[in-house]
């Protein structure tokens, strides 16, 4: 499954090349490739690379929302160009109740062009 984010949140187009996110079939959850722009602003977080970092959210990052739209359950996946990640399960808009979850991640410095492996999290998913 493919995505490319052409517009921001209110419509307008994006002033740099458009942010592409796939997403296919891991051996033990899903693999998402994103490629996009990396524009070091702001500096990398202080966190240690392949580590979660709260509030990454305040960084340059590419997010992913996977709602369950039977108990309004989702996932937010921020991923950070410098390597740092933050994986939180929410329940209604914006109630974190696990956060700072595990994942396989590395991002490289020149671009925000990595690959996630969500493990166990298929709890909140259901069949697509």
């Amino acid at each position: 499954m493919d995505f490319k984010i052409e517009h921001t949140w209110d419509g307008f187009p994006v002033k740099h090349e458009p942010v592409f996110i796939r997403l296919n079939p891991g051996d033990r959850g899903v693999m998402m490739d994103i490629s996009a722009p990396f524009f070091n602003d702001p500096p990398a977080p202080l966190g240690e690379p392949g580590k979660p970092f709260n509030q990454l959210w305040d960084y340059e990052v590419v997010e992913a929302f996977f709602l369950n739209d039977i108990t309004e359950q989702y996932i937010e996946v921020e991923l950070c160009p410098h390597g740092q990640h933050l994986v939180l399960l929410l329940s209604g808009r914006r109630n974190v109740w696990k956060q700072e979850l595990p994942l396989s991640f590395r991002g490289p410095e020149e671009r925000q062009n990595g690959k996630a492996k969500l493990i166990s999290l298929g709890i909140i998913f259901h069949q697509m």
